[in-house]
């Protein structure tokens, strides 16, 4: 037979889609790096070299990791250490004939409690949780210790708990450095996470757990929708036509890449030494998060209408609107998960680390605000139908009540409420537009002199204007503050005649 002949005789390699198990097993990958990195909190100050109940504490520290045939610790500590810890220290001997100072009440932490296993790690691990309670002292005195303390607490239980394998091997040495290399894992993931800094109580294990879930959850109830629909024949009911979404995608997507590149050029402009006065006019011009929430509207306009059309139901919208998010969340989860880690491998300055996390974050923020619109717009939609321009003006009062409620109250938590209120108000506008309503010329030019006199009127009253990218403070997924994010909105809506 001809050669040919017998290629093409093979029988084609199938492409086979992932399982369930597959797409499960990233999701709960990425979710658990991507809780961690974004769970750590912000790097302990650096207040100078410490004096005085501070110093004692950094000398009890040095002397605890260096131990000896004499106890030396308790007499560096504090005078009121007792007092302001609680703990007492206590006095034991070590299986390697050194004595420590030991938090006689502490042991071998481990995910099933406390457990210093049968090589007996457990003078070690007490005198560990000492060094943590002395880190702790530093902290509430307002002083926290600089991170080399607690690199180097860790350092000498991993010693420790290694030199124990060699002294009391219970005839498995090699299973007890096993063993010993994964306590020091998780000691030291804990001490990443922490930056170092004071040891916290995290919550960060309910946290995944509950994530986890949730993943879970949405990727088995995803996959059944999405197979339901491929399998199951639907007659549609008269179906109406639907709008195309390609040219509101292209906006969405194109007003998202351009506001990251803004946020990354204010960031630069930072770092090269600009005054913060030459930066906020051109972040008012970056700030495209009113547009993207419109473009976001128009689309869940359409998807909900078409699937109505074809006599779907709310699941069935879920999984075809949601589903399309799925890809690239996981991608900019990849990114903010790899790129910190890249930056502090190489010894980037914690600031700049802050930033550029700060930045790859966005997306993701904005992502879930973009979930959150897609879950109200049936309802919102339907409410729009009864009410029309009511229910605009009812959103944007909640927006602006939420200012209001955070200006009165000191707290940023109502400007988290604002910033769904904000993008719910867009959206309801872009409702009004895929129902036909043009505002006339007039009022369009009024509104965008509105949203330029209230920027004109912050500049006045402030003597600076707000910086809309990469604000102290600001909610993530705007990174700018609400109001300030309304007032160019008004004026980019306007001037491109959206509404």
């Amino acid at each position: 037979m001809p050669a040919t002949a017998e290629a093409d005789s093979k029988p084609a390699r199938i492409r086979r889609p992932w399982s369930t198990s597959g797409w499960l097993l990233l999701v709960t990958v990425l979710v658990f790096g991507f809780g961690l990195i974004a769970s750590r909190p912000a790097s302990p100050p650096d207040l100078g070299p410490p004096t005085g109940d501070i110093l004692a504490a950094q000398n009890a520290v040095d002397a605890l990791v260096r131990p000896g045939p004499v106890e030396n610790v308790i007499a560096e500590l504090p005078a009121d250490f007792t007092a302001v810890s609680g703990i007492t220290p206590g006095v034991l001997t070590a299986r390697d004939g050194t004595v420590r100072a030991v938090h006689t009440d502490g042991g071998c932490s481990a995910p099933w409690g406390d457990d210093n296993t049968k090589w007996d790690y457990a003078i070690p691990c007490k005198a560990h949780d000492l060094g943590y309670d002395i880190l702790r002292y530093a902290e509430r005195k307002g002083h926290p210790l600089g991170q080399e303390a607690r690199a180097s607490l860790d350092d000498r239980l991993s010693a420790d708990m290694h030199n124990a394998c060699v002294i009391n091997p219970m005839d498995s040495r090699g299973t007890c450095d096993v063993v010993a290399s994964l306590y020091t894992a998780g000691l030291v993931l804990n001490s990443w996470h922490q930056r170092w800094g004071p040891p916290v109580g995290d919550p960060l294990g309910p946290m995944i757990v509950g994530v986890l879930v949730i993943g879970a959850l949405l990727v088995f109830r995803l996959r059944g929708w999405v197979r339901t629909r491929r399998t199951t024949v639907t007659l549609p009911r008269e179906p109406r036509p639907v709008a195309p979404v390609g040219r509101w995608a292209l906006l969405g997507v194109a007003g998202v890449v351009l506001m990251l590149l803004g946020e990354s050029a204010v960031a630069l402009a930072h770092w090269a030494g600009a005054p913060e006065r030459s930066l906020w006019p051109f972040t008012w011009l970056a700030q495209l998060c009113p547009l993207i929430f419109f473009a976001v509207g128009r689309i869940n306009e359409a998807g909900w209408r078409s699937i109505r059309a074809t006599g779907g139901r709310y699941p069935q919208y879920l999984a075809d609107r949601a589903s399309p998010l799925l890809r690239p969340a996981l991608i900019f989860a990849v990114v903010a998960l790899v790129v910190p880690l890249a930056l502090e491998v190489l010894g980037i300055p914690t600031g700049t680390n802050a930033t550029v996390m700060r930045i790859a974050l966005h997306p993701l923020w904005l992502l879930g605000v973009f979930l959150l619109t897609v879950v109200l717009a049936p309802a919102l939609l339907a409410l729009y139908r009864r009410t029309r321009a009511v229910s605009v003006a009812g959103l944007l009062a909640l927006t602006l009540a939420s200012e209001v409620a955070a200006h009165w109250s000191g707290s940023a938590v109502p400007r988290y409420a604002e910033t769904l209120f904000l993008a719910l108000f867009v959206q309801q506008l872009a409702f009004a537009h895929a129902d036909g309503v043009r505002l006339p010329r007039g009022v369009l030019v009024a509104t965008a002199f509105t949203g330029a006199a209230g920027l004109g009127l912050a500049v006045a009253v402030r003597g600076e204007g707000p910086m809309l990218l990469g604000g102290p403070g600001a909610p993530a997924a705007l990174s700018g503050p609400p109001w300030g994010v309304l007032l160019p909105g008004l004026v980019q809506l306007e001037l491109t005649g959206l509404p």
